[in-house]
């Protein structure tokens, strides 16, 4: 890249409809795999996080209000959410990560560590 066209996008602003995009099909497409991920399309593979932006997770960054519309919480994750706001990760269809996952797999292991030291 020139450094003119450099200095000419330098204060350009994305809005979040278009980061929403390249964190979706815009990045399947740069890794040529719009074929198999990107979206909702049925047939593709589901690779997915579910986000939970409640009070109740911690980052005051992104609690919403009750009247905010779906662009403004998506604006609000992607330019104050963090790994607190990531509940499930989803890839292939298969839970791999988030909060939730992680709060089970804890919760599993102690369970285990018990058993095993009453063994």
């Amino acid at each position: 890249m020139t450094s003119s066209v450099a200095q000419s996008l330098a204060y350009e602003q994305l809005y979040p409809s278009t980061l929403l995009y390249l964190a979706t099909l815009g990045g399947a497409g740069v890794c040529c795999l719009e074929d198999k991920v990107g979206n909702f399309v049925k047939g593709k593979e589901f690779d997915a996080i579910i986000v939970d932006l409640g009070k109740r997770n911690g980052n005051p960054s992104v609690w919403y209000d009750e009247g905010d519309d779906l662009e403004t919480l998506v604006e609000r994750f992607l330019f104050g959410g963090d790994h607190r706001n990531i509940k499930e990760v989803y890839v292939c269809g298969r839970l791999i990560g988030g909060t939730s996952f992680m709060a089970e797999r804890v919760s599993t292991q102690h369970i285990y560590a018990n058993t095993r030291a009453r063994l």
